[in-house]
Formats: C-alpha cells, sequence, structure tokens
C-alpha cells in the first residue's frame, strides 16, 4: 500500500472513553464533550464507540445529541441542536424517534442490550457552524444503569495538506 490517508486528517477526542452511569452522570444530566473547531477543513465525521451496556431501566437510557455553534462560547447555552439536515446516517434508534440533535439513544425497549454493545456507529456532520460537539445525556429520571462510551472526531479534507498534527 503506497497511498498516505494519515496526512489527510484530523483525529480529535470528541467524547473521552468511559463508563456512563450515576455516579458520572446523575438522572436528568449531561456531560459535554469537547468543542471540535472545523475550521480549515470541509468533512467532519464522529465515531462512537459503545462497549458494554447494562442499562436498568427501559425508561431512562443514554442517548448522545450532536450540537453546533458559530463561536466556541461556554456551555451548552450557545449551541443549538443540529437538524436532521445536517445530520448523515443519524438512525441509530430501536423504535424511539430521534430529534433535537439526538442521533444515538441506546434504549432497550423492544431490544437485546447485545444489539447495542461492542458496535462502533458513525455520523456525518455537513452544517455551516464552525465549532460542533457532542452532549451524552440521562434520558430519564430514572438510573440510567452503566454503558461504555467514547468517540473520535474526525475531520477531512483539509484545506492544507498535509495535516501535520492530527489530533
Amino acid at each position: 500500500m503506497k497511498r498516505d490517508m494519515y496526512s489527510n486528517f484530523g483525529f480529535f477526542q470528541a467524547l473521552p472513553p468511559q463508563v456512563y452511569n450515576s455516579t458520572t452522570m446523575p438522572a436528568g444530566g449531561e456531560i459535554s464533550g469537547p468543542s471540535i473547531d472545523t475550521q480549515g477543513y470541509e468533512g467532519l465525521v464522529f465515531a462512537i464507540e459503545v462497549g458494554d451496556v447494562d442499562v436498568s431501566q427501559a425508561t431512562s437510557k443514554p442517548v448522545i445529541r450532536m450540537m453546533h455553534a458559530e463561536d466556541s462560547g461556554v456551555g451548552p447555552s450557545t449551541y443549538l441542536n443540529v437538524s436532521a439536515e445536517d445530520i448523515i446516517h443519524s438512525a441509530y434508534s430501536f423504535g424511539d424517534a430521534l430529534t433535537s440533535g439526538i442521533f444515538l439513544n441506546i434504549s432497550v425497549s423492544g431490544t437485546s442490550v447485545t444489539d447495542w454493545e461492542s458496535t462502533v456507529y458513525y455520523v456525518g456532520y455537513i452544517g455551516k457552524e464552525r465549532y460542533v460537539k457532542l452532549f451524552v445525556e440521562s434520558a430519564g429520571t430514572a438510573d440510567i444503569g452503566s454503558t461504555f462510551i467514547g468517540a473520535t472526531a474526525i475531520l477531512g479534507y483539509p484545506n492544507n495538506w498535509p495535516v501535520t498534527e492530527p489530533g
């Protein structure tokens, strides 16, 4: 193989890989990933890794939301939900509607936990805002159980090639 792919992409941590549970994220709470600055790139895709899933109640589950903003401001109040038109491959739910920037709904309602475990989900962003971030939220008021999640942002189509600092 002779083609260099390494110099064509920027890689950034979008969600720290960890177990999301009632200790790290209380019911109704959220954890924000860092802002991903898309300046200098023409494409963005997220790779979300879901490991062990132990959801204690089907009415309370982790969901992942994509939000974007023109500037990097502080806190989610400056970020708006990404519309479905700006998300590519956003149908990661078994039976629950995906709205308000939510593109991954880890629910065991009508499914088996093994449907979610040890899987990588990919979702693209084609919006026009400069900054994009992911949020893991507890959808519901009960304990969300325990779910291992991590995500990487992959920026592509750089304006200046080669990408010398991939992440």
